[in-house]
């Protein structure tokens, strides 16, 4: 398993010894913490074989607050999926509604 920000990936990306490794037992690759850039996903799983899974995060509410479902399929679509169990989210206007 993997956690990193889109800007680590991209990284990881550009280095030869790492798009060298053998990835077969990569079970799962997770993003959060910034929006994950499509060009940056693609890339990774021709490299990798596998996909990024994208989710959100708030260092004051826990590591997760929301993910793409893993049996959701598996392309990229740029959302933060859902709440992640026993995780509740509320989205409020700016007037508070």
């Amino acid at each position: 398993m993997i956690t990193a920000l889109n800007t680590f990936y991209s990284a990881l990306l550009d280095a030869a010894a790492f798009r060298a490794r053998d990835f077969s037992a990569l079970k799962l690759a997770m993003a959060s913490g910034m929006a994950t850039q499509r060009v940056v996903a693609e890339r990774f799983h021709t490299v990798t074989g596998r996909r990024i899974v994208e989710g959100y995060g708030l260092t004051e509410c826990s590591p997760l607050v929301c993910a793409k479902p893993l049996a959701a399929g598996s392309s990229f679509d740029g959302t933060i999926g859902v709440p992640v169990p026993s995780t509740q989210v509320r989205l409020r206007r700016e007037d508070g509604a």
